[in-house]
């Protein structure tokens, strides 16, 4: 699984203009930053002639969507997005490491989130700091992103099932489901509800699309894409940065390198059945979950997981239409289904 790096905007141009005939099946990284770059009409490539502060930033966005998510490390020359339920509370320990903070193994939410203790001063940026950073060439900017059917599971198990510190089960009241909040609703209920919530997608961070953070559905382009599965990424984002030697290569706990780290232990989430257990009841909710979730696959050139290939999800026509509405590249890599490469 490899990470999205800053793409090279002439050699993308290219590829625009030579159409998808052209791609082969070996480049995938070459065919994903097309499909980012057709994104939407909101996005454009980067370019000495369309530099990127004609994009803005609005009072709104900044408040929601880079507070106390956009971490700027001036001593390093870097800025990170912080992304719920992608190893946020693991990112947050390496800045409050970096900053001195002798009690950074400490996992206590009200040490760690509310509110960024300790962080305050490089997760509030005003907006002319946040422009200039945006703007500079200077800057490396990072973030790490997940599968977002695979992290709408994550945060079902810790913030539903578990109730860990925020109970998000509540969510399921839009489902039209009778579900107190006392009571943990099926996963599918809990799902629906997430999706029918009328402020949707400005829903609780753990569970809102991750394109909107910190903008990058617009700032994608300036960031390398590191995913959240594949733990080798934290150490080459870590050099990338600057930061390994002294902040991730040991001082964690029995004296491990943060590749091997886990701040929560006991929640294993590496294998494809516990996606499959919690998606297969209903393949028309599952449908509709990629329809809500698609542009993240898009934006960061995510393929979709090869777990939706499992015989024991039905693949209904409504199923198939989702996934056929998803570029060509980024759908699961089943071969034993031909209607995946098939145009919706």
């Amino acid at each position: 699984m490899n990470f999205r790096t800053k793409p090279n905007v002439a050699l993308t141009n290219d590829l625009l203009n030579k159409g998808n005939n052209d791609y082969n099946n070996n480049d995938l990284s070459l065919k994903r930053n097309n499909h980012i770059n057709q994104f939407s009409n909101n996005r454009r490539l980067l370019s000495s002639s369309s530099p990127i502060k004609k994009l803005t930033i609005t009072d709104t966005e900044k408040k929601q969507w880079f507070d106390s998510h956009l971490f700027v490390l001036e001593s390093s020359k870097s800025a990170f997005c912080v992304i719920e339920t992608n190893a946020c509370t693991m990112f947050k320990q390496v800045f409050k490491r970096m900053k001195g903070n002798n009690d950074y193994l400490n996992i206590d939410n009200t040490q760690t989130h509310l509110p960024n203790k300790d962080l305050e001063d490089i997760s509030f940026n005003n907006m002319e700091k946040l422009i200039s950073i945006m703007n500079a060439d200077d800057f490396y900017l990072a973030t790490f992103v997940r599968d977002p059917l695979e992290r709408l599971v994550s945060a079902y198990i810790d913030k539903c099932e578990k109730k860990n510190v925020d109970n998000l089960c509540e969510y399921a009241k839009w489902s039209g489901t009778d579900t107190k909040s006392s009571i943990t609703p099926s996963f599918l209920h809990w799902v629906d509800g997430v999706i029918q919530c009328p402020s949707w997608p400005e829903v609780d961070n753990h569970i809102a699309p991750q394109h909107l953070f910190c903008n990058l559905y617009q700032y994608a382009d300036k960031y390398d894409i590191f995913r959240f599965e594949n733990k080798t990424h934290r150490k080459i984002w870590m050099q990338k940065a600057g930061l390994w030697d002294q902040y991730g290569a040991s001082g964690w706990p029995d004296d491990i390198s943060i590749v091997n780290y886990d701040p929560k232990q006991g929640q294993d989430l590496t294998t494809n059945n516990i996606y499959i257990q919690y998606w297969n009841k209903n393949s028309v909710l599952l449908a509709r979950a990629i329809d809500a979730y698609r542009n993240d696959y898009i934006v960061f050139g995510m393929q979709m997981p090869s777990w939706i290939c499992d015989t024991s999800i039905e693949k209904t026509d409504i199923l198939k239409r989702a996934i056929r509405t998803v570029p060509r590249t980024l759908r699961p890599a089943c071969e034993n289904l031909p209607w995946i490469l098939i145009p919706p």
